[in-house]
C-alpha cells in the first residue's frame, strides 16, 4: 500500500501504479496461500492422530476379544469314589445319577449355548426335554445326542468296550468310522468294541442295566469274574478266589 501511496504521489505513470498494485497483490496472495497450508498441514496432522487413535481402539478391541476367544474353558467336574453313588441335578433340570469310580464334565455355560456332557465311568440320564438345545454326551469314541429321555451309558477309559442303553424315548449314537449315527428305540442298547472298531445293538435287561442307581445288581448268566468286578466296584469291597 506504500508503493501504491508513493506512485500516486509521482507524475501520473499508469504502468507504475499498475505494477505497484500487481505487487501488491501478489504478496496478499502469497500470505492467504501461506494460511491456507497452515490449516491443511493442522488438519491433516488432527486427522493422523484421531485416526491413529481410533486404530488403538480397535486394535485393543481386537485383541480383547482373541484373549476372551482363546481363554480356555472353564469346567465343573463331579466325581465319585468307589463304592459311592452320586445323584446330581443339572442347571437344565437333567437329573444325572453317577455310578462309582465315575467323572462328568461340563463348562459353566452349560444350558445358555449347549448341552454338552463328558463322562468317564457311568452313568444313568434323566434328560428335561429342550427341542432347541439337545443333550449330548462324549463317552470316549461316542457321542449320544438326544433331546429328552433316560438312557444309560458305560464307558471306562482304559476298557476298549462301551454301551449306550435306552429306556425310553430316542438316541442318536455317533460312532467312528460309520456315516450315519445309529439310532435306538426302547429296550434296545449299542454296544461298541473299541479294538475292533466294531458297533450293534440287541436287546437287553433294563433292570440288570440301571439296578445299580439304586444299589441293586441282577446277573443272568454272567462270568464270575463280571459278578465280582461289579460288587467291587459298586460296594468298595476287594473278592478274592481261592483256588
Amino acid at each position: 500500500l506504500h508503493e501504491i501511496w508513493l506512485a500516486s504521489q509521482q507524475p501520473h505513470d499508469e504502468a507504475l501504479v499498475a505494477t505497484a498494485l500487481q505487487d501488491v497483490k501478489q504478496r496478499i496472495r502469497g500470505h492467504q496461500h501461506n494460511r491456507l497450508l497452515t490449516v491443511v498441514k493442522r488438519y491433516r496432522w488432527q486427522t493422523g492422530i484421531a485416526a491413529a487413535i481410533a486404530g488403538i481402539i480397535i486394535g485393543s478391541m481386537f485383541f480383547l476379544r482373541q484373549q476372551l476367544h482363546h481363554q480356555p474353558l472353564a469346567y465343573i467336574e463331579k466325581k465319585t469314589l468307589p463304592g459311592q453313588l452320586l445323584k446330581d441335578t443339572m442347571p437344565d433340570g437333567t437329573i444325572v445319577h453317577l455310578a462309582p469310580k465315575s467323572i462328568i464334565r461340563y463348562t459353566q455355560e452349560f444350558g445358555k449355548h449347549n448341552r454338552n456332557i463328558i463322562l468317564e465311568g457311568q452313568a444313568f440320564f434323566e434328560v428335561t426335554k429342550d427341542a432347541h438345545q439337545p443333550f449330548t454326551v462324549q463317552a470316549g469314541d461316542l457321542s449320544v445326542q438326544v433331546l429328552g429321555t433316560r438312557f444309560n451309558v458305560i464307558y471306562y477309559k482304559g476298557v476298549d468296550s462301551a454301551a449306550v442303553s435306552l429306556v425310553d424315548g430316542k438316541v442318536q449314537v455317533n460312532v467312528p468310522a460309520q456315516q450315519k449315527p445309529y439310532e435306538l428305540q426302547p429296550g434296545q442298547e449299542l454296544y461298541y468294541d473299541g479294538h475292533e472298531q466294531q458297533a450293534y445293538t440287541r436287546n437287553y435287561d433294563v433292570e440288570a442295566i440301571t439296578g445299580w442307581t439304586s444299589r441293586l445288581l441282577i446277573f443272568r448268566n454272567e462270568p464270575l469274574s463280571v459278578v465280582a468286578q461289579k460288587l467291587e466296584q459298586l460296594y468298595d469291597v476287594e473278592i478274592s478266589f481261592a483256588d
